[in-house]
C-alpha cells in the first residue's frame, strides 16, 4: 500500500460540493476522484482489492459552487512508485510520441573464479535484485571498444531472438510495396541509432565494496539510448561483451 499526495483544482459550478453525499447521488469532487482511483485499482487487480472502494481524504472542504485553485488530498493505493504526473493533450501517446528510451543494465563481476555458480548471496545486499552476477571480470578495454562499435546506426537483428527476427523479416516480405526511396519494414524495425556507454556503477559503495570484498568485486553500468529497442536486445548485447577468461579456458 502506497500513500500519494494529490494536488487538484476544480470549478465549483461543475460539482455539488466537495464531499461525497452519502444519501444523494449527486456529482461531487471527492466522489469523482474516488471513482477514478477505485477504477484504477480494480484494473491493476491486486489481491484483496476487487470489492474495495478507494478513500480520498482532502485537506480542505468547500461548499457547493465554491472553486479551488489548489486543494490537496491523499489516497492509499497499491501502485508502483509514481515519479511525476502531468496533463497532456488528448492525442498524446506514451509509446508513439516518445523521443528516445534509455536503458541501464548493471553487471556485478565477482572477480572470484572459485565461485562455480554465483548467487545473490555473493553480492552486497543493495545489489541483489538490481544486477546480473558473473564470476569473471569483464575485459574492459575490449568492452569499451565493443561499445564504440555498437554506437551509431546499425541493423541490430542479430541481437534479438530468432523468433522475433523471423517475425520482422516475415512482416517485411508481406508488405514489400514500398518505393525505392522509402525505408523497408526491416529497416524501420531493426535499424537503430544507438548510443552505448559503460562506466563504473559503484559510486558511493566503492569504499564499502572494496573493504568487504578485497577489491575483487566490480559493478559496471551499461547505458543504452535509442528511439526503441528490439525484444531482448539489451541483454543480448551485454551478454556478448568480452570477459576475461577463467583459468584453464
Amino acid at each position: 500500500m502506497v500513500r500519494f499526495l494529490v494536488l487538484f483544482s476544480y470549478l465549483g459550478r461543475n460539482f455539488s460540493g466537495l464531499q461525497v453525499q452519502t444519501y444523494s447521488p449527486v456529482k461531487t469532487v471527492v466522489g469523482v476522484l474516488q471513482y477514478a482511483f477505485t477504477k484504477l485499482v480494480h484494473q491493476i487487480d491486486y489481491p484483496g482489492t476487487k470489492d474495495q472502494a478507494v478513500k480520498f481524504v482532502t485537506s480542505s472542504r468547500t461548499d457547493r459552487g465554491v472553486s479551488a485553485l489548489c486543494n490537496a488530498g491523499h489516497v492509499d493505493i497499491y501502485s508502483p512508485k509514481i515519479l511525476r504526473m502531468m496533463r497532456v493533450p488528448d492525442d498524446f501517446h506514451s509509446r508513439y510520441n516518445a523521443l528516445s528510451r534509455s536503458y541501464v543494465y548493471r553487471v556485478c563481476c565477482l572477480g572470484n573464479r572459485n565461485v562455480p555458480v554465483p548467487t545473490a548471496l555473493d553480492v552486497p545486499l543493495l545489489e541483489r535484485q538490481t544486477c546480473l552476477i558473473i564470476r569473471q571480470q569483464l575485459d574492459m578495454e575490449s568492452v569499451q571498444k565493443a561499445a564504440q562499435l555498437l554506437t551509431g546506426r546499425h541493423d541490430f537483428r542479430a541481437f534479438t531472438t530468432p523468433t522475433n527476427r523471423r517475425l520482422i523479416e516475415d512482416d517485411a516480405s508481406n508488405n514489400n510495396n514500398k518505393d525505392d526511396d522509402e525505408e523497408s519494414d526491416i529497416e524501420i524495425e531493426s535499424v537503430k541509432d544507438m548510443e552505448v556507454k559503460v562506466q563504473s556503477g559503484q559510486g558511493a559503495l566503492d569504499e564499502y565494496v572494496d573493504y568487504l570484498y578485497g577489491g575483487r568485486m566490480k559493478i559496471w553500468d551499461f547505458h543504452f539510448r535509442a528511439h526503441s529497442f528490439l525484444y531482448r536486445q539489451v541483454r543480448k548485447m551485454v551478454g556478448a561483451m568480452p570477459r576475461k577468461p577463467s583459468k584453464g579456458e
